[in-house]
């Protein structure tokens, strides 16, 4: 969670307590987060304008900084994760990427039309991801099959 001036936290279930993340992010030298989530592994994906998403793993402790070229834009505006475990990161100008766990590296989701895509939001509604974009509202299907103009390859306009 976040607040107004007093910094970022995280929910610590075991010590059932809030947990100042503050230190992160001034390890990292950011100042102004956009979204933050907790995957499945618990680990804190912090996406921040201008600066890319940072992955705080709590198990070890470790920090991933990932900016452009990793990602498709610096500006982070959404970070989901779906049923199978896939976490999706849409930035403000450049669509959409899904997170290889494996090759802890960004794969950006194609989609048909101009290079500038602005991803406002993303909800999971009975198991299907339904990203909010600045043309329409879009789920994604399968694995990356082409539909039209403005439309990842891989979802459809709803």
């Amino acid at each position: 969670m976040t607040t107004t001036g007093q910094g970022m936290f995280r929910l610590d279930e075991e010590q059932k307590q809030a947990v100042s993340v503050d230190e992160l992010l001034r390890q990292s030298n950011y100042n102004f987060q956009s979204c933050f989530y907790e995957d499945s592994y618990y680990n804190l994906w912090i996406g921040t304008y201008g600066n890319g998403l940072i992955c705080y793993i709590p198990a070890t402790k470790e920090v991933r900084v990932f900016k452009y070229p990793a990602l498709n834009d610096n500006n982070i505006a959404a970070i989901i994760e779906d049923k199978q475990g896939n976490l999706f990161v849409g930035t403000q100008k450049k669509g959409l990427s899904c997170y290889n766990r494996k090759e802890n590296c960004f794969t950006p989701v194609p989609y048909m039309g101009n290079n500038v895509l602005s991803v406002y939001c993303m909800s999971l509604v009975d198991g299907q991801l339904l990203v909010g974009t600045d043309v329409c509202l879009l789920y994604v299907v399968g694995r990356w099959t082409t539909f039209g103009r403005h439309r990842w390859a891989g979802v459809e306009k709803v």
